[in-house]
């Protein structure tokens, strides 16, 4: 198999990489990993000074880290500075250098126009991107429209863009890819043919010629918008990002498991944990241990791999079984549920009130106000004793338009608090109303 696919071409102009001036040492960090400790099986952030929103760098993270094979090239996207019209985000690049890591800097293929969401050949040398540059003459496509861009990288630096050819690239969108130890090449379109916005396709080079690419089916292509994030070398597993924009709690990050007949298993959610935290581009570190992906507001975050096989037969969409055990069961089963849950699951979820409380604000926050005063009812069981559960729950209810039920809540929790300004507000205003 032609693991550098038919639409490679061998020729390639090799420019230097663009590096920041003067090119500066980041004196805190050494070794791998940028010197982190490295973590268990619940999310870290990683190397937060750098790729936190409090970050010292100046920096907007907008996609999760891709560290080369060597270990010594750190990828990520972030938004363009200075802000250039039809350039919203720019590919860039820290590297290790004598053993010492360079600031971090915009890669020299990273052009005028937008650039993101980074993956890696197999060893490393070939980098793919999207971007909305234009295509070359006679590309057909509406400008701006994106495309899958690569290119080549040796001692002397990167070679010029060049745009995969057809059958990836066509006059609709293809964004984000990954590729496998096999060859096998996979990527996201919103070409027709699909099952509603962008979907997920394989396409594979067999002795110089690609395949047609085939969507991956309705275990992982819905209505929703699926892009892949990031792929097992033996294409075992396969990591996507999912948003429908009539269940916006339910974005985030997915993993489906491929069958010994090719086929994919349902995608379901990488849990709870993960995606309260607006979870998307995902990666794998180089030796497949650590799992990295960026939350959205709050930065790049890693921990092990193995939640991979947890999750094939573990669920850790946790709020919704709690949500239905009590829709069906009532508040004392679904309290049950919440006690077996933390019991099986604890080596890789933190199951508490600040988690029970996340999700429900969530869930509000998205519209879905059932589910969240479900939730909310959950963790005041739980935590009767917690101003902040109380306070949670009245807010629900006051968004549910049932104020009675919020002035209760919110009176308890100004009991257990009486410096709660919020409670005492809200009951203010609902007084004078």
């Amino acid at each position: 198999m032609n693991r550098h696919f038919c639409f490679l071409s061998v020729c390639c102009i090799l420019v230097a990489v663009q590096q920041a001036s003067p090119i500066r040492e980041m004196t805190d960090y050494h070794g791998q990993y940028l010197g982190q400790d490295l973590p268990g099986h619940k999310p870290e952030p990683f190397a937060p000074d750098l790729f936190s929103v409090w970050n010292d760098y100046g920096l907007h993270p907008q996609s999760s880290v891709v560290i080369a094979p060597g270990g010594d090239k750190i990828y990520f996207t972030d938004e363009s500075h200075p802000v250039v019209k039809g350039r919203s985000q720019s590919i860039w690049l820290i590297q290790q250098t004598s053993g010492a890591w360079i600031e971090p800097h915009i890669t020299s293929f990273s052009s005028d126009y937008s650039d993101w969401g980074t993956f890696l050949s197999e060893e490393g040398r070939i980098i793919y991107f999207a971007s909305t540059r234009p295509r070359p003459r006679g590309g057909k496509g509406p400008p701006g429209d994106a495309d899958i861009w690569y290119v080549e990288e040796n001692e002397n630096g990167f070679s010029e863009p060049r745009r995969l050819g057809h059958p990836v690239n066509t006059a609709y969108g293809e964004v984000s890819g990954a590729v496998a130890s096999n060859g096998v090449f996979l990527f996201s379109s919103n070409r027709p043919g699909g099952k509603g916005g962008f979907d997920i396709y394989l396409t594979e080079g067999v002795n110089g010629d690609c395949s047609e690419p085939v969507g991956l089916g309705e275990g992982v292509n819905t209505g929703a918008d699926e892009r892949v994030m990031c792929v097992s070398p033996d294409l075992s597993f396969l990591i996507l990002h999912r948003y429908d924009r009539n269940v916006e709690a339910d974005a985030g990050l997915y993993v489906s498991y491929r069958l010994e007949d090719h086929s994919w298993t349902e995608a379901k959610s990488v849990g709870d944990h993960i995606n309260m935290l607006n979870a998307t581009w995902a990666s794998l570190s180089p030796d497949r241990e650590y799992l990295f992906f960026l939350g959205l507001g709050h930065g790049v975050y890693w921990l092990k791999a193995g939640l991979a096989d947890h999750l094939k037969k573990a669920d850790l969409s946790i709020s919704e079984r709690l949500y239905q055990t009590l829709r069906d069961h009532g508040i004392e089963s679904a309290c049950a549920e919440y006690f077996e849950m933390k019991n099986r699951h604890g080596k890789y979820v933190e199951l508490d009130e600040f988690f029970l409380n996340q999700k429900g604000y969530q869930l509000l926050e998205a519209g879905d106000v059932v589910r969240s005063i479900g939730i909310f009812r959950i963790c005041v069981a739980l935590f009767p004793a917690s101003w902040n559960a109380h306070d949670s729950l009245a807010e629900a209810y006051l968004a549910a338009g049932k104020t009675e039920k919020a002035k209760t809540h919110y009176r308890r929790s100004l009991d257990l608090n009486p410096e709660n300004d919020n409670a005492r507000r809200r009951l203010d205003e609902l007084e004078m109303n």
